[in-house]
């Protein structure tokens, strides 16, 4: 338990100093307490619970949360998180290891790389905002559904490419966070795929490390660290498609 507890708390300093990480927590799970794939997705997603609260409360008091961001992104990303995660029980634990690997290789690519806008269109003037928005969190809700994956690592550096400032879409992360683990849990708890025993001490471990990521976050050369996560998450991601096989 201890070894486990550990490395959740440095995944969510991880999340705190650069805001990725999290995907790394289902290996973790795997390895660790040798729970099954599914189980662990489920345990996982239940756990970004805290993480987000902590996170939402922590922008509110910056006063950036943007309700024409994140809104859209929840109404697109709650029903099919919850479609991802029935569906979970029902598609081969081969093939949802190889899609948290690919979406384990996205996070990498994200860290490493710094995403632009290839639109020219900014999402928060948009008169298509909310159906362009709502239809990116239901993409990113329902692959957050089936791997467990927090929701943002597919959403945020897809609204960037869309033409979303990066801090924005970084912002609304949280909220659209907390819908997917609220929805994929409750998904997931109707299937019998969240250990409840691991639950609460992973979540705690996590919140702790990003309340402690943030604090010393001014102190830390975040670029060095996203790069060596994201080399991590390359090579977690790839491994994870090869056991797949």
């Amino acid at each position: 338990m201890f070894p486990l507890l550990l490395l959740s708390a440095f995944i969510g300093v991880a999340i705190g100093l650069t805001g990725i990480g999290g995907i790394l927590a289902i290996p973790a799970l795997i390895a660790l307490a040798e729970l099954p794939p599914r189980v662990a997705m489920g345990t996982v997603l239940a756990s970004l619970f805290l993480t987000s609260i902590v996170g939402i409360l922590n922008f509110r008091a910056m006063g950036v949360l943007d309700r024409k961001v994140w809104k859209p992104l929840c109404v697109g990303g709650f029903p099919s998180t919850f479609a991802g995660a029935w569906l979970n029980s029902y598609l081969p634990s081969s093939f949802l290891l190889f899609l948290l690997g690919l979406i384990t290789i996205l996070a990498g690519v994200g860290a490493l790389h710094t995403w632009k806008a290839l639109s020219g269109v900014d999402l928060r003037t948009s008169p298509r905002r909310f159906p362009i928005i709502a239809a990116v969190g239901g993409t990113a809700g329902l692959m957050a559904g089936l791997t467990g994956a927090g929701g943002p690592v597919l959403s945020i550096p897809v609204l960037i490419a869309l033409g979303l400032p990066p801090f924005p879409a970084v912002v609304s992360g949280m909220p659209f966070q907390l819908a997917t683990s609220v929805a994929g849990s409750a998904g997931n708890i109707l299937r019998g795929q969240i250990d409840f025993t691991l639950l609460i001490p992973v979540a705690v471990a996590i919140a702790a490390g990003v309340v402690s990521g943030n604090r010393i976050a001014p102190h830390i050369p975040a670029r060095a660290l996203k790069i060596t996560i994201g080399v991590f998450c390359l090579l977690i991601g790839a491994a994870q498609c090869l056991r797949a096989f």
